[in-house]
C-alpha cells in the first residue's frame, strides 16, 4: 500500500495463496497501479517502485479478479483488519458493496494465544515456528501470504490451528443461517 490511512491509501500489490487443508492449490499475485506516487519508505520496504507499477492495471481491474479468486474463502492475514478494511473500501467503490470475506488475523491470534512470544510480527512467528524464509521478498504480498500459510500449517502452531477450526465452525454456522457475507462487510475474528 502507499500509506496507512484507508481513504488515502492506494494498493500496490495483491498476493494470496489458496489452501485446501494444508496444501497450496492456487496463487494470486498482481502488481497494482495505485494511481499515486509510492512513498520512498514504502518503496524501500517492499522493493516496489513507481516504475514497476506504471503499466500495471488499476485496482478497478484487479479487484474483480481477486474477488473471484477469494470467493467462498477466508481472508487470513497478518494485521488483517487493515487489509480487510482497505479491500472493503475499494470494493464499496467498485461493486457498491464490501467484499464480505470472513477473516482471521494472525497478529491478533499470536498476541492472544501465544503470550510467551516477545513480539508477534510475521518475522517473529516465522522464526518461532522455524519456517524457511524462502526466496521471496518479505513485505511483498505473495511472499507474506506464503509465510502466513506456513504459520497456519506449522506443526507447533496448535493455538493458531485451533482458532482456524473455530473460525471454520463460525463460518459454517453463518452459511447455514443463510447470511449474506457481502452485505456485512469483511468481519475479522480473533478467538
Amino acid at each position: 500500500t502507499t500509506g496507512q490511512r484507508i481513504s488515502e491509501t492506494g494498493i500496490t500489490e495483491i498476493g494470496a495463496v489458496k489452501l485446501k487443508g494444508s496444501q497450496v492449490v492456487d496463487r494470486f499475485d498482481r502488481l497494482v497501479n495505485p494511481g499515486r506516487p509510492i512513498p520512498s519508505y514504502v518503496a524501500q520496504l517492499t522493493g516496489i517502485s513507481d516504475a514497476m507499477v506504471a503499466d500495471a492495471p488499476s485496482i478497478d481491474e484487479v479487484l474483480p479478479d481477486f474477488e473471484a479468486f477469494a470467493r467462498g474463502g477466508v481472508l487470513v492475514a497478518h494485521n488483517a483488519a487493515f487489509d480487510a478494511a482497505l479491500l472493503d473500501h475499494h470494493a464499496r467503490r467498485i461493486f457498491g458493496r464490501p467484499l464480505g470475506l470472513p477473516c482471521v488475523c494472525t497478529l491478533k491470534l499470536a498476541r492472544r494465544r501465544m503470550p510467551e512470544l516477545e513480539r508477534a510480527s510475521l518475522d517473529s512467528l516465522r522464526d518461532h515456528f522455524g519456517i524457511d524464509a524462502g526466496n521471496g521478498s518479505r513485505h511483498r504480498a505473495l511472499a507474506d501470504a506464503e509465510i502466513t500459510a506456513e504459520v497456519k500449517n506449522a506443526p507447533a502452531a496448535d493455538a493458531i490451528t485451533k482458532a482456524y477450526q473455530e473460525v471454520g465452525a463460525l463460518i459454517h454456522a453463518r452459511a447455514t443461517a443463510n447470511r449474506d457475507f457481502h452485505g456485512m462487510g469483511t468481519t475479522c475474528t480473533t478467538l
